[in-house]
């Protein structure tokens, strides 16, 4: 199971989306000083009705909650759209 793969059943087992679209762009990323090639660049747009009464802070911060550990160990950046 690749990383992308785990951080994509771990948002689909917590959020139940109804749309999930989760890309590695880490390739843009490739020659700036500061990569970790151990570390990915990830977009998340996501729909779920756990967010459907959220505004858009608070939407984050739960998927940024969620995906503590991970952002602590392989993920660089994470670029997040919630669509209601």
């Amino acid at each position: 199971m690749t990383k992308l793969d785990a951080i994509r059943n771990k948002i689909t087992r917590h959020f139940s989306p109804t749309y999930l679209h989760l890309v590695d762009v880490s390739q843009r990323h490739r020659n700036h000083k500061q990569n970790d090639p151990n570390k990915i660049h990830i977009e998340l747009t996501i729909a779920s009705q756990h967010f459907y009464k959220l505004g858009d802070i608070a939407c984050h911060r739960a998927i940024y909650k969620l995906l503590a550990p991970e952002i602590e160990t392989i993920i660089h950046s994470l670029k997040i759209s919630i669509n209601r």
